[in-house]
């Protein structure tokens, strides 16, 4: 038994190396363990489809036409909508949503960003089977790197070629918050909400980068409509819906677990709260086919990676303090820094416009009013954030919570929408003109202030492009170049065939290069992380517009 496992880590290790990686024989005891417990789950999974054959057909056919009968719904409901609004309505919502595209593919050339240039260099560059089983960073957004890897092979790998599966779901989102709105409030609000959708910073910024979480932010509102429409009509076609786009969500982020259970909650209550119960054992059903679909699409990554590493990636460590030193005190750090997060977000979008909060919660009550579904809804989101908030989870970038930006929109949509509902409002169209205010009043804004390419999110180097041309006719193979942010440089230096060794960590006994160093125009060089470069001279190259290229000598 040795003699093969010996043969079999031979193998794996010779293969593992043509591909850059090491494998230990720890490491290859753990791959192989997984391996065989998988290999058992499969062959009970098979048992089991073996037995119930002729059920599974059966089913797997009906919810095929329940599904398509689901999707034949779809286009007549649009056409309705347009029908029965206004001409006037119809030229903003078609205006609203051409020029919330344009804006987005403004930004598709835009410098690439750190994680961005870090999930091509990492994910997309390797093989297939690589970039959908490697999960050791939580980069890898599976679904989304390998629609970017089929971009990029067929367009190359500029910067727009790499976004082009973000901007796509990016500029879905305004369409699906508008066609929410209109279904389940009214054609005001759903008007002001795509304004919103179409307008804001924060999903142009992330529509023109090339991570999941438009996509992300696309499946949630998505969601929410099914919920809408599952509760009022629980078809088999609509829990199918429900099972596509969860299992789609999860696939390419594993954070989308989290609205997969603020919904199913949702769900789950209504139905009780409605004495109807029958429902319950086809939400049931539905959350035991995504997982057992999930767990299918992500063996590679368990058997790759390990299931440990898949669910450390789900949490989010509470805000560590060394005041911290009971439950209560790490508990206030935490919320005082998820209020910075939402703070962050109110001041960067709205300039902090008292109103506007007044009219997301008159949202909260006219909503539901409107839709007595959605009272369930606020209930659930109340003990959800609670469960988050004691389970010490609520902590985490801003991006983690950008699913909820569309719900807050669909809330606040529904309270101005309310309030400015009469009689008189409607002659004077004033929905209209204020819709097309807001969203000309976000996109000015964010240009003016030119809130995408400044913002900090997921770590930016403006310069790195500009820092590549000056290097490309005097960085060498011996050469070091040390940057805070190198993944961008990195992304650069590739395109331009230039020597990728420069980024190595540590110096080279016997280096004869020449050590370059990048440094932000907000630190110096008595900054902590280049303290240690202080004691050689340092020769200021060439200053950039928001960097600074030296030369360091030894």
């Amino acid at each position: 038994m040795e003699t093969i496992i010996q043969t079999l880590y031979e193998s794996a290790s010779g293969f593992a190396q043509s591909l850059g990686y090491g494998l230990s024989p720890t490491r290859f005891e753990h791959t192989l363990a997984r391996f065989l417990g998988l290999l058992t789950v499969y062959f009970g999974i098979g048992i089991a489809a073996t037995i119930y054959r002729t059920q599974l057909s059966r089913f797997i056919q009906l919810a095929y036409k329940a599904f398509q009968s689901e999707l034949q719904r779809l286009k007549p409901m649009f056409h309705t909508f347009l029908r029965s609004n206004t001409p006037l309505h119809n030229r903003l919502l078609f205006f609203i949503l051409f020029f919330s595209l344009g804006i987005r593919f403004y930004y598709l050339s835009q410098p690439i960003r750190e994680d961005e240039a870090n999930t091509f260099l990492l994910y997309v560059l390797k093989p297939f089977y690589v970039s959908l089983s490697n999960y050791s960073f939580a980069n890898n957004h599976i679904l989304h790197s390998f629609l970017v890897k089929l971009s990029s092979s067929v367009f190359g790998y500029s910067e727009w070629a790499l976004r082009l599966p973000a901007v796509f779901f990016g500029s879905l989102i305004p369409l699906a918050g508008y066609l929410v709105s209109r279904r389940f409030l009214h054609s005001h609000a759903a008007l002001l909400c795509v304004s919103f959708l179409g307008g804001s910073s924060y999903l142009i910024e992330y529509s023109s980068n090339a991570r999941g979480y438009s996509l992300l932010c696309l499946c949630v509102i998505v969601l929410m409509g099914l919920c809408l429409s599952l509760l009022s009509a629980p078809r088999l076609g609509k829990w199918v819906s429900f099972f596509l786009i969860s299992v789609l969500g999860v696939y390419t982020m594993p954070l989308m677990t989290l609205p997969i259970l603020l919904f199913s909650l949702w769900i789950g209550l209504s139905f009780v709260l409605k004495k109807t119960y029958s429902p319950l054992n086809s939400l049931f059903m539905t959350l035991v086919c995504i997982d057992l679909a999930c767990f299918v699409l992500y063996t590679p990554v368990f058997l790759v990676t390990g299931f440990e590493n898949v669910i450390q990636k789900l949490r989010s460590y509470p805000v560590y303090n060394e005041y911290a030193s009971d439950f209560f005190s790490t508990a206030s750090y935490q919320l005082i820094d998820f209020l910075h997060l939402l703070s962050s977000v109110w001041l960067r979008e709205f300039s902090a416009v008292p109103i506007l909060l007044l009219a997301f919660f008159a949202g909260l009550y006219t909503s539901t009013r409107l839709n007595r579904h959605l009272s369930h809804f606020l209930v659930t989101c109340l003990f959800f954030f609670l469960a988050l908030f004691f389970s010490g989870q609520l902590y985490g970038f801003l991006r983690k919570w950008l699913f909820f930006l569309p719900i807050f929109y669909f809330f606040l949509s529904a309270g101005i929408a309310t309030c400015l509902r009469s009689k008189w409002t409607h002659k004077l169209r004033l929905v209209e003109i204020l819709a097309s205010i807001v969203f000309i009043y976000l996109i000015f804004t964010g240009v003016q202030k030119n809130l995408v390419q400044q913002s900090p999110e997921t770590g930016v180097l403006p310069d790195a492009k500009a820092i590549t041309a000056y290097l490309s006719d005097k960085i060498k193979p011996d050469d070091r170049l040390i940057a805070p942010l190198h993944a961008p440089l990195q992304y650069y230096f590739f395109r331009s065939d230039l020597p990728l060794t420069v980024f190595r960590q540590q110096q080279q006994q016997q280096q004869l290069g020449i050590t370059y160093l990048v440094l932000d125009h907000r630190l110096t060089l008595d900054h902590l992380f280049y303290r240690r470069y202080k004691e050689n001279a340092a020769l200021l190259l060439k200053r950039f517009s928001k960097a600074s290229l030296y030369q360091i000598t030894h």
